[in-house]
């Protein structure tokens, strides 16, 4: 199209013209948008080593320069799943779904070990997020239990990109102070238990019995009983930190956080 010519050759030199994808349809300088699950994933060259790809996504990542100093052997199985991947020429999609959930269960490893101070930050992200899901959509936050995490979709949806830096940061954080010491002990552990029963006694957190058929009437009331749940713990402040870390246990190890068995 001349029209679109003639902006490409006007445009000054010290300025940048960033046409839309129908903008160069419409011009007929492309004739579509190739949707990046048509193709393999490409950009670290046909070189690449596991080296090179670790030492690149630690460069480029702070959230994996974090995991290289508290758990090596974690990054390195991370670094392993990415890089088979890449190689076999799998998807841009399915190499990031990958990527994301070997992160998300090495460092569910390391929250409920973090400082103190970072259990509570994490406490307070997921009460937030929460509230979101109970104003937009209360039907939501089934699913959520039901799949014991949120899916791509949802986290656009409920936490978005201010969200999504904030979460980063948390789990920085629980990467640096990550320390075996942190951990419940057995006494703590039963008594975080006890107070997280007493919280949740008069509420409805529990879903339907696997098979029961389930409607809007179980989902809504479901929903909002646990975020009455989440934010009776908050409003523990410090002494919710016991409670916090037995949740976060309970979902490192794939259990529903208010569940007792």
């Amino acid at each position: 199209d001349r029209a679109f010519v003639r902006r490409v050759v006007t445009t000054p030199n010290d300025d940048m013209w960033f046409p839309t994808v129908p903008e160069l349809e419409a011009a007929g300088f492309v004739t579509g948008e190739a949707p990046e699950d048509r193709f393999a994933i490409s950009g670290f060259g046909a070189n690449l080593t596991p080296e090179s790809l670790k030492q690149k996504l630690v460069d480029e990542v702070p959230l994996l320069a974090a995991l290289s100093q508290a758990d090596p052997a974690g990054l390195d199985a991370l670094i392993a799943t990415v890089y088979d991947s890449y190689v076999a020429g799998a998807t841009y999609p399915y190499v990031m779904e990958e990527f994301a959930t070997a992160t998300f269960a090495t460092l569910g490893a390391h929250l409920p070990l973090s400082a103190d101070q970072t259990v509570r930050a994490f406490g307070a992200f997921w009460l937030d997020t929460m509230r979101r899901v109970v104003e937009q959509a209360p039907r939501a936050c089934y699913a959520i239990g039901e799949a014991k995490e949120m899916s791509d979709e949802m986290f656009d949806a409920y936490v978005g990109e201010r969200g999504m830096r904030r979460l980063g940061g948390i789990l920085e954080e629980a990467l640096w102070t990550s320390d075996p010491g942190h951990a419940l002990t057995p006494d703590a552990r039963d008594a975080a238990r006890t107070a997280l029963d007493g919280i949740v006694a008069d509420l409805a957190v529990r879903r339907p019995a696997a098979g029961d058929p389930v409607s809007p009437a179980d989902e809504v009331p479901y929903c909002r009983a646990r975020l009455v749940a989440w934010e009776r713990i908050d409003a523990l402040g410090a002494d919710a930190t016991p409670i916090l870390r037995l949740t976060l246990e309970r979902r490192r190890d794939d259990l529903d956080p208010f569940s007792g068995d």
